[in-house]
């Protein structure tokens, strides 16, 4: 039964829960992935992050490709939630040497492997990771707790739990120059870090990449309506990808269609 459980949450999300056969060769190890618009080589740290990056999965997502649509050459790039620099090395390939991609992830173990992604790739005149807590604020610190290789920003008093260092868009704004894209993967947070971007967003506009998780927004006062709103999605159009339903097609974006659970990938440009 609880077993059931899971795996319908997990489909819910867009996974599925499947047994762990026993590796077939040593880790960690490099791949190299090919996509539309850049290849890069990828530490690959264990089997499960073999199953999230893996080269035959990753060249067939759609949301590769409307992120690449929505990337140009010579951008300056934020991206909030990089996990183990995928993103951050594919990012960094598309805006070329005369664009900028900065990753920040609440994981110090994501951020170093991040950074050997990007020693790796030999993209450290343009791309640049920290250790930090993206949120509505730059002062203080915000604790978490990990999950697989993800983890969550915790709002209740947990004296033991790890804590990062806040950072928000408009503080790394006033320091690297106003983004022309902020990518957001912050399982729930997403409000929290737009309202961090709010300068950034009545300024500039930036282009958006928002992985918007239904299910976890709840737990940060958060929902769909009140997120959009933070980050002025009326403004903008764009695709959407609904994990749930279909993570192979894309669908034009409208607050309408947006799942009330699961996860949802929302790639933005101004009107």
């Amino acid at each position: 039964m609880i077993k059931s459980a899971i795996h319908r949450v997990l489909r819910s999300t867009g996974y599925d829960l499947r047994r762990i056969p026993r590796a077939s060769r040593a880790y960690p190890y490099v791949a190299q992935i090919k996509l539309t618009g850049g290849d890069f080589s990828f530490w690959i740290k264990d089997f499960q992050a073999e199953q999230w990056y893996s080269p035959e999965v990753h060249g067939t997502l759609v949301e590769n490709q409307l992120l690449a649509d929505l990337v140009k050459a010579g951008d300056r790039v934020l991206d909030l939630g990089c996990h183990q620099g995928f993103y951050v090395a594919f990012l960094a390939k598309l805006v070329g040497p005369s664009g900028f991609v900065v990753g920040v992830d609440i994981n110090p173990e994501n951020v170093m492997i991040t950074q050997a992604q990007i020693l790796l790739n030999g993209l450290a005149g343009n791309a640049e990771v920290l250790h930090r807590a993206a949120a509505a604020t730059f002062e203080g610190e915000l604790k978490y707790s990990h999950f697989s290789d993800n983890a969550m920003v915790i709002m209740s008093e947990h004296d033991t739990a790890p804590a990062a260092h806040r950072t928000s868009v408009d503080h790394l704004s006033s320091i690297y120059g106003d983004f022309d894209v902020v990518m957001i993967d912050v399982e729930g947070f997403e409000e929290e870090v737009l309202k961090g971007a709010k300068g950034l967003l009545e300024r500039k506009k930036p282009k958006l990449a928002v992985e918007i998780h239904s299910d976890f927004l709840p737990g940060y006062g958060a929902t769909v309506e009140s997120l959009a709103s933070a980050g002025r999605f009326s403004e903008y159009s764009g695709n959407m990808v609904i994990r749930s339903i279909d993570r192979m097609k894309s669908v034009p974006f409208t607050m309408d269609t947006v799942p009330g659970k699961g996860v949802a990938n929302v790639f933005l440009t101004p009107r």
